[in-house]
């Protein structure tokens, strides 16, 4: 638990831990911790018992940077197997990391690697691979939040059991993509509501200098957005993605 405090994390392990509200750690009011060269590893599970917000960290009207660092493994039973990040006041960055195999427990929902609500958070040079989501978002799921994305990849992340946006899924609040990759990612439900095999955007959405490619989902293969004008793609690819559609 990290509360009223600035700590720096270095070199450090947190691996196989439990808890209600985050599995690997909780960052709370007022702290603002900097994680560096760390990993986060396997948390969120304990003799039959798993998180239920957050399985390798949660971080609540908190601020947070992570750097240099690995997050994966984890388990929860909602908003994130891998982080959370929740509250108007909460603010994460994280810059050259990686999120690979977060898989959120069956019969759960919202994302494999990172849940995001209300808050900011800014991403870049980092890499998504492996994480499972239900009903939300295979890698990220932002709600009501602004999110800023810069030279990522998110690769062969997926969604099921309904669920929409194989990559990101994001409803209200602003979505920025520049100089990233999306590719092999996928929606697994054959339902009425799995839409964007890479991502699902509901608001405002800019999209700059990116690929994406060979996603494949149920309908609406690449990219669903839903929303006002409030759509920008720029010097964009978005070649070979597949709709396994069967009426």
């Amino acid at each position: 638990l990290i509360e009223y405090s600035s700590p720096t994390i270095i070199n450090s392990t947190i691996e196989s831990c439990y808890g209600y509200n985050g599995g690997g750690f909780y960052v709370g009011a007022e702290a603002n911790p900097v994680f560096i060269n760390c990993i986060i590893s396997n948390n969120g599970y304990l003799n039959g018992d798993r998180t239920i917000n957050g399985g390798n960290g949660y971080v609540f009207n908190g601020s947070f940077s992570m750097s240099n660092s690995y997050v994966q493994n984890g388990t929860a039973e909602s908003m994130a197997a891998g982080i959370s990040i929740s509250g108007a006041d909460a603010s994460a960055i994280f810059s050259n990391c990686s999120f690979t195999n977060n898989d959120l427990y069956s019969g759960a929902n919202r994302a494999g690697a990172i849940y995001c609500s209300s808050g900011q958070m800014q991403i870049e040079a980092s890499y998504f691979e492996g994480n499972n989501g239900m009903l939300g978002g295979g890698a990220i799921v932002a709600q009501n939040a602004d999110v800023h994305i810069f030279e990522s990849v998110f690769e062969n992340n997926s969604v099921s059991s309904y669920g929409s946006g194989g990559a990101i899924y994001s409803s209200g609040g602003s979505l920025i993509i520049d100089r990233s990759k999306f590719l092999y990612n996928q929606t697994d439900y054959n339902g009425t509501n799995s839409e964007g095999s890479a991502l699902c955007v509901y608001g405002y959405f800019k999209l700059t200098n990116s690929l994406v490619a060979r996603n494949r989902g149920y309908r609406y293969p690449g990219i669903y957005y839903a929303g006002d004008d409030s759509l920008i793609v720029e010097h964009s690819t978005i070649v070979f993605n597949d709709a396994n559609y069967e009426s």
